[in-house]
């Protein structure tokens, strides 16, 4: 966990440089396509590795016929999949 958040920080401060070097020259309003194009494809992303994990999740629950952690999941990946 503790390697995963300095990973996770580490490459915010490269985003956060690169971010400074490629877009120094935009106005609020190029600034603010920007931001809502990068916060839709962050959410996509997340949307997508949490689908990979439920699904990991209820194969691992079939496998072991695990009925109420299978209906659990069942909902969990009904929630994700109604996200936006």
């Amino acid at each position: 966990m503790i390697k995963e958040n300095f990973k996770a920080e580490t490459t915010l401060r490269h985003l956060a440089l690169l971010g400074e070097k490629d877009f120094y020259d935009f106005d609020s309003s190029q600034m603010k396509t920007q931001l809502v194009d990068i916060i839709s494809e962050l959410k996509a992303c997340r949307r997508k590795h949490l689908l990979e994990q439920v699904r990991k999740e209820i194969s691992e629950a079939e496998r072991r016929g695990d009925e109420e952690s299978l209906k659990s999941l069942m909902e969990d990946l009904k929630k994700i999949m109604e996200q936006k």
